[in-house]
């Protein structure tokens, strides 16, 4: 997250100055006068708006992808299907393909011809691993029992859950193929662009003390402008999430792999003592 301070110290900058300038003038052109004090009311707007966006990155930083600009909500309703994944069975992967026939249809055939199934004489497919348009592997495991039995509904529906991020969901009738328990993530990020809206009408009416219905309608535009500034933001703010994360991947290895040296020097220090005393 600190590598997003100095975007947000601009936007801060940017927004209290275009709040100023503009309250003085538009103020001074429909109203008799502007608004007094508008030298501490225009940075305090542009600190309130910068903190609510500063809070929502944190959201997508925590979760990236879940929380995202109006945009975004509106490209989440849409079903991802992949031309190829690796799907795991007794630790092995196995690699299948899409093919389609004339009609249209599509299944996944490994490089035998065989086509995918949750179950077969070699055990039970654990785990479907697909690679996203940034070289990303994404890992869905599937839903199993305690004693290593699938979980399945009332349609004998099997789910492979997204180990990480985003936490989507794939079903063994339509492998390859991404689907999302949407309602309540499409709920939270309406609401979010909805707070966001109000953010600046309470700003430009309450701080800037424009007439209510002006700063209704100056709250639509900066909510519109500031709109198309989110998705690079968040852009940046999934990236920082995406070191973070392999960052703490390639720690852990380390210190495993420390550990494990560690945990070799006695022996060696003991063969080489041995060695000597011989």
């Amino acid at each position: 997250m600190l590598g997003l301070v100095p975007i947000l110290a601009l936007l801060f900058l940017a927004v209290a100055v275009i709040l100023w300038a503009g309250t003085v003038f538009l103020q001074g052109y429909v109203y008799s006068e502007p608004v007094e004090q508008v030298y501490w009311r225009a940075p305090l707007a542009g600190l309130i708006m910068t903190l609510f966006v500063g809070l929502w990155c944190s959201f997508d930083y925590k979760n990236p992808g879940r929380y995202g600009s109006v945009f975004d909500v509106a490209a989440a309703s849409d079903n991802t299907r992949y031309d190829k994944f690796w799907s795991e069975r007794n630790g092995q992967e196995i690699l299948y393909s899409l093919k389609k026939d004339a009609k249209g249809r599509g299944d996944y055939y490994d490089a035998n011809g065989k086509r995918w199934n949750r179950r077969g004489t070699d055990g039970i497919m654990t785990a479907i691993t697909v690679e996203d348009k940034d070289g990303q592997k994404i890992r869905f495991e599937a839903e199993l029992t305690s004693d290593g039995r699938f979980k399945t509904n009332d349609q004998d529906v099997v789910r492979y859950i997204e180990k990480e991020g985003k936490h989507r969901v794939m079903t063994d009738n339509y492998p390859g193929q991404l689907s999302e328990a949407r309602s309540g993530i499409v709920a939270a990020n309406l609401f979010l662009n909805f707070l966001h809206l109000i953010a600046w009408f309470l700003c430009l009416w309450l701080l800037l003390r424009f007439q209510w219905g002006h700063a209704l309608g100056l709250a639509c535009v900066a909510w519109l402008v500031l709109t198309f500034f989110l998705p690079p933001l968040f852009k940046k703010t999934e990236d920082l999430a995406k070191q973070r994360a392999t960052q703490a991947t390639s720690g852990i290895q380390w210190f495993v792999a420390a550990r494990e040296a560690l945990a070799g020097c006695p022996a060696n220090g003991q063969d080489h003592l041995t060695s000597r005393g011989s």
